[in-house]
């Protein structure tokens, strides 16, 4: 697994750029501008063009293309969820992760909890059994954004 340094971000902007005819000057001004870090916003945009060159996105694009069947998408997607599903949601994030995590070396593996948000996610959960549900609730909402950013209007088809 190739971890996305800003050089590999650049590298795939020229590609999505050269294969799909995609203006990517937003991206490449933004990534410019952006000193040691990359924005999310252009890693989402790498992801929706050619998801298969983002690993640390992989969770998300696991879950999402087994939708149909995938009892954690239909959760995250659920607005209405109850505080036990939002936390059992997380959970299988953080579980999700950790089978990620294993084929790892330590550098793609810093990488990849800051990515997935593995420190909030584990807030969220202990939120829950400390009886804050809105913090659980607020973690939870915000997943379900990454999903919703990385997947736009394709959500619920």
């Amino acid at each position: 697994m190739r971890p996305l340094t800003k050089s590999r971000a650049y590298e795939l902007l020229f590609k999505i750029n050269k294969k799909q005819h995609v203006d990517i000057d937003h991206y490449i001004d933004l990534l410019s501008k952006s000193g040691n870090t990359i924005p999310i916003e252009v890693i989402l945009f790498i992801n929706k063009y050619n998801s298969s060159t983002l690993p640390q996105l992989k969770i998300f694009n696991i879950v999402y293309s087994k939708r149909h069947k995938n009892p954690l998408y239909k959760t995250i997607m659920n607005e209405s969820a109850t505080s036990e599903e939002q936390c059992l949601a997380l959970n299988s994030m953080i579980t999700q992760c950790l089978i990620q995590l294993k084929d790892m070396n330590i550098n793609e593996r810093e990488e990849f909890i800051d990515i997935m948000n593995v420190k909030d996610i584990l807030e969220g959960i202990n939120a829950y059994f400390e009886g804050n549900t809105k913090k659980t609730r607020t973690v939870f909402f915000e997943v379900r954004s990454i999903f919703k950013n990385l997947f736009g209007k394709k959500l619920d088809k």
